[in-house]
């Protein structure tokens, strides 16, 4: 199924399609939405204009289509969605819905969000990039980052914390080949009123063998430096630290 329920305004000025995977966003166009009367009679150019910012979801994937003009009261009409693609620009197969007109037109449980459509443009891993503008990532929307230790934009971080190790959680463990200091790469920059450069930093790259994770592992501030080492600083005051991933990595 391309969507998991429908809703419709009471006065039968719009339609509310949850869907169950994620759209591509420039595959949504009204000629995706297609209505009928009475399951002959077509509905020319049925709905307004769609304005993605404003009418699409991406969080919830709840998609607000409106009439273009008030349907006619207590009259049977078809529905069809077709040609919408998902994530992986791969064509979802097509869907109808009957409903008729002043009655209770929904028939599932439960009701898209009342708030203000979001419009977040879904990066997944790759909103950090360099190096290239090609991406295998796009073909397999199931492999992303679950979780960072410390936490993503972290304000405040122990001088030693973990030992220099910051631990990439990824929901598949990404290709051996990807594991190096060319796809992984750390910087620090000094904070300052001025402008300032960021830093390379040298870090170890490895990956844990049971769980899908990846280690970065920073070099202590000694003047030798060491890794994982305890009683260590790793992280100097008054610096900002960031990772950046190459949007090639993939499993």
């Amino acid at each position: 199924m391309v969507a998991n329920y429908y809703t419709y305004a009471a006065d039968w000025t719009a339609v509310s399609i949850k869907f169950e995977k994620t759209l591509k966003v420039s595959s949504i166009t009204s000629s995706c939405f297609t209505l009928t009367k009475n399951s002959a009679t077509p509905v020319l150019s049925p709905f307004k204009s769609i304005d993605i910012r404003r009418d699409f979801d991406t969080i919830s994937r709840a998609l607000k289509l409106y009439f273009a003009e008030a349907l006619e009261s207590d009259t049977d009409y078809t529905l069809t969605i077709q040609n919408l693609k998902d994530a992986t620009s791969t064509t979802i197969p097509t869907t109808t819905d009957d409903f008729t007109t002043g009655t209770v037109a929904s028939p599932y449980p439960d009701l898209p969000p009342d708030n203000p459509p979001i419009y977040v443009e879904d990066k997944s891993i790759r909103s950090e990039v360099f190096l290239t503008a090609t991406s295998i990532t796009t073909t397999n929307p199931n492999f992303y980052i679950k979780e960072f230790d410390p936490e993503d934009r972290e304000l405040m971080v122990e001088n030693d914390y973990n030992s220099g190790r910051i631990i990439i959680k990824f929901s598949q463990a990404p290709s051996p080949q990807f594991i190096n200091n060319d796809y992984f790469k750390a910087q620090r920059k000094i904070i300052q009123r001025q402008p300032a450069r960021w830093e390379i930093v040298d870090i170890r790259v490895s990956r844990d063998h049971v769980n899908p994770w990846v280690y970065i592992d920073f070099p202590s501030t000694d003047a030798t430096p060491v890794y994982l080492q305890p009683d260590k600083e790793y992280y100097e005051d008054g610096y900002k630290y960031r990772i950046k991933i190459l949007k090639d990595v993939g499993v």
